[in-house]
């Protein structure tokens, strides 16, 4: 199954990796701990993260998603 994303979501989002995590198969996302507020989710870091510019550290073992898209695919799919 591919994420269908609006194309507003998609035009706020500067991807250095193509929006590989449209593809669910090919993409490692991050794994979500929890949500903080509507626009940040907190995730475990993964190789994912650590390329992403939308990664920002957070403690120790997080880091706060900044990604317009990435928040949509959970917001949406709970993925």
């Amino acid at each position: 199954m591919a994420f269908e994303i609006s194309k507003e979501i998609l035009d706020r989002t500067k991807c250095d990796n193509d929006f590989v995590c449209l593809s669910e198969k090919q993409c490692p996302r991050c794994k979500v701990q929890f949500t903080a507020g509507a626009s940040y989710i907190m995730v475990e870091p993964n190789s994912a993260s650590m390329g992403c510019s939308y990664a920002k550290p957070f403690g120790i073992a997080s880091f706060v998603c900044t990604c317009p898209t990435r928040n949509e695919i959970y917001r949406k799919y709970g993925k």
